[in-house]
């Protein structure tokens, strides 16, 4: 028999600066003798997800995209989770803490310019961008058990360290244009409008976000799309209509790709927490 008690818990940032680059902090607890799974979504912010004592393992092709938490490993892991072309399958087999870092789209880069390609195939990611200084934090950031106490340890973290580094003000504007079109725009109005050309916006995007535009444009109106079916009761056709999928087919097509499910499904399975944290369940025996 498995018994789980899991808790999840969503606390945002409550320096205005800080809110800037960081969505929210996820603290993720499992205890007790259990198998639990879930999936998450393609989204645009990139999460730094730190784990005391367990053992991550990962694989993706192009039916699956999945990782295992086991116990064991060393005493501090972290990974970096993002650009997901397809839903990310989590399964928790072991007793967990675990720390996100939600960061937004591009804000990494405010704190490191370490290569993406890089920072993904390491299991020490923490340790890459913040050096010497993770050691002071990791060992506070376990011991305390209080998460509103831990959101103003890591606040207090990544403020130090904040704007050391510029994001190039196009891709900054890039980022929010293509956010306030919801994902209704394309790569060559980006650039008409900067005066660049595309493949330079491309280069640029790339190196910054760690996703090319055109991946970014999709994700961002999946996400626009995820958001009305799952907060408004309107017939899917209308909710692919009102974010400029082109028809019916063409919105079922690529809304199964990125979320594994069919609109009406994930409408159905799919639970929210905190109007932020949007995951599918999937119990295990």
């Amino acid at each position: 028999m498995y018994v789980c008690k899991m808790k999840i818990t969503i606390r945002h940032t409550t320096h205005p600066a800080l809110a800037q680059v960081v969505d929210y902090f996820l603290f993720f607890t499992q205890t007790g003798n259990s198998l639990y799974g879930y999936h998450t979504f393609p989204n645009t912010n990139l999460c730094l997800a730190i784990y005391q004592q367990n053992q991550i393992e990962h694989g993706r092709n192009e039916e699956r995209n999945w990782y295992t938490v086991r116990a064991g490993g060393r005493m501090y892991a972290s990974r970096l989770w993002g650009f997901h072309p397809m839903p990310l399958q989590v399964t928790i087999a072991a007793p967990v803490q675990q720390v996100c870092i939600n960061f937004r789209a591009g804000a990494l880069r405010h704190f490191t310019d370490k290569p993406y390609d890089d920072l993904l195939q390491s299991d020490r990611v923490f340790e890459e961008i913040f050096g010497k200084d993770a050691a002071s934090v990791l060992p506070r950031l376990f011991e305390e058990t209080d998460d509103q106490d831990r959101t103003t340890m890591l606040e207090m973290f990544l403020l130090q360290r904040l704007y050391s580094r510029k994001i190039n003000p196009a891709i900054d504007w890039s980022i929010r244009r293509i956010y306030h079109t919801a994902g209704d725009i394309r790569i060559h109005e980006l650039a008409e409008e900067l005066q660049v050309s595309p493949s330079t916006l491309f280069r640029k995007f790339q190196a910054i976000v760690g996703q090319a535009p055109k991946d970014f444009i999709k994700t961002v109106r999946f996400r626009a799309t995820l958001h009305s079916l799952l907060t408004h009761n309107g017939k899917l056709v209308q909710v692919g209509y009102q974010h400029h999928y082109y028809d019916q087919a063409h919105f079922i097509r690529e809304f199964k790709q990125l979320a594994g499910l069919l609109p009406g499904e994930v409408r159905t399975h799919t639970a929210v927490l905190n109007n932020q944290f949007v995951f599918l369940h999937r119990h295990s025996a």
